[in-house]
């Protein structure tokens, strides 16, 4: 937990100082009981109006992480939604009091919530948080390599079903490379990391066919696009459906979406064909509004942010039926799907059917102490859409405000067009994890 070169600036309870730092020496000399015991005390004080909140959801969401990997209890569903709760607090808290930003390192805790989303198997969730980490900071070694490593795990996703993977292994290759032969503090610091980027290196070294591609200097084709700018806009925003656009440069040889399923049923083709056609109208429609406050722009971003939160119960209807979980085909939603015994086993020897619960229960569940799911005004606006009202200011940046006793909400466009793109995001990743969770159970 301790890290005395930001909380000494900005902490001021002499307690919170105190169990920080007496937990951060437990952990360095291997008392893990003792770590799990100050855990404990510490979190009795989170809401304490002298403790520095954003600080302690930090310290103890990182704790949460370190003692997962000696005591059961903490490698539990529960404590890692609580685990992440925390993280997405602390960040919540540093966005909204920027002045802290200069003494409490950001990097590091996007580098350990992109750490705890990656325990869910939610790579392309992490690999999100990787990238805003190098654009703040490029020299951030172990986000380099931790990055590296993940467009190598996404390179074998590609491998197994038969794309192209070469792009994606020269990037893993280079970044894990870098971050192998940096002189880094932060990677001497953790036993195993440079052996482990090392691991990687070495791996693609010792395959002839790899290394040539490696050892090239990246040259991408030439590739025409019917629209440079909606090109640059969906690959900016990492929107199309293929994961090599995970890969932080924007090339329109990217710009892309691919659907192609090998040795599945033309029914399931089209099912899921049918998602990304709908992804693609709700997508360009987003784009077209990203510049365009015109009289109908509440009824057009309606539309697209309800098209997008409909595709979330056609893919539970896929699951149930591609992998035969015998739930009635009326009754087959979202929440029926994701929470049903059957595919939580499934889930277990699928990591993208993982990635896939944890995704949904953004909407679904509470996490840790939250009164609602971390996306939960994505719920709140599409009940109001579909039930109430929902007013959109143009040209504001008004954040949610919920008139729970009038039932409406009252929100700037900014904001809308901001949870509109947030929700795009998500989808997009659980139409990517549903296809290769296919491929996996495939192959």
């Amino acid at each position: 937990m301790n890290n005395k070169r930001y909380k000494d600036d900005i902490v001021k309870n002499q307690l919170q100082l105190k169990l920080s730092y007496d937990s951060g020496l437990a952990y360095s000399n291997g008392d893990y009981k003792k770590v799990k015991e100050l855990t404990k005390e510490y979190e009795k004080h989170l809401h304490s109006k002298d403790f520095h909140y954003g600080v302690a959801c930090y310290d103890l969401a990182s704790a949460y992480g370190e003692l997962a990997k000696h005591f059961d209890k903490y490698k539990r569903s529960s404590m890692t939604e609580k685990r992440l709760f925390l993280f997405r607090e602390a960040i919540k808290y540093f966005t909204h009091n920027k002045k802290e930003l200069n003494t409490f390192h950001i990097e590091m805790l996007y580098a350990n919530y992109a750490n705890a989303l990656y325990s869910t198997s939610r790579i392309l969730s992490a690999c999100y948080y990787y990238r805003r980490i190098l654009d703040i900071n490029p020299h951030f070694y172990m986000a380099v390599g931790n990055y590296g490593s993940l467009l190598s795990e996404l390179a074998y996703l590609a491998y197994i079903s038969k794309e192209e993977y070469k792009y994606l292994n020269s990037f893993a290759y280079k970044m894990c490379n870098s971050a192998y032969e940096a002189d880094d503090f932060q990677i001497d610091a953790m036993p195993g990391t440079r052996s482990f980027f090392k691991g990687v290196v070495d791996g693609y070294s010792r395959d002839l066919h790899f290394y040539r591609i490696i050892q090239n200097d990246i040259q991408f084709p030439v590739v025409p696009v019917d629209d440079d700018r909606y090109a640059d806009w969906c690959l900016t925003n990492h929107l199309y459906i293929n994961i090599e656009s995970e890969i932080n440069i924007k090339n329109h040889y990217f710009a892309s979406d691919h659907t192609y399923i090998a040795n599945i049923k033309n029914i399931y083709k089209e099912m899921f064909n049918q998602l990304v056609e709908e992804f693609c109208y709700d997508r360009h429609n987003l784009y077209l509004l990203s510049f365009d406050n015109s009289n109908d722009y509440n009824s057009s971003i309606k539309n697209v942010f309800l098209g997008l939160y409909s595709i979330i119960d056609r893919i539970a209807f896929f699951i149930n039926l591609f992998f035969d979980l015998k739930i009635e085909h009326k009754e087959a939603s979202g929440n029926r799907v994701f929470n049903c015994n059957e595919y939580k086993k499934l889930m277990k020897g699928n990591k993208m059917l993982k990635a896939l619960y944890y995704s949904y229960q953004e909407f679904d569940k509470d996490f840790g102490d939250s009164s609602k799911p971390y996306n939960k005004d994505l719920y709140y606006l599409r009940n109001a859409f579909e039930h109430r009202y929902v007013f959109i200011e143009k040209g504001s940046k008004k954040n949610i405000r919920i008139k729970t006793e009038s039932g409406y909400i009252r929100l700037g466009s900014d904001v809308m067009y901001k949870h509109t793109l947030n929700l795009m995001l998500i989808i997009r990743e659980m139409i990517l994890c549903l296809k290769y969770a296919v491929i996996i159970n495939n192959h």
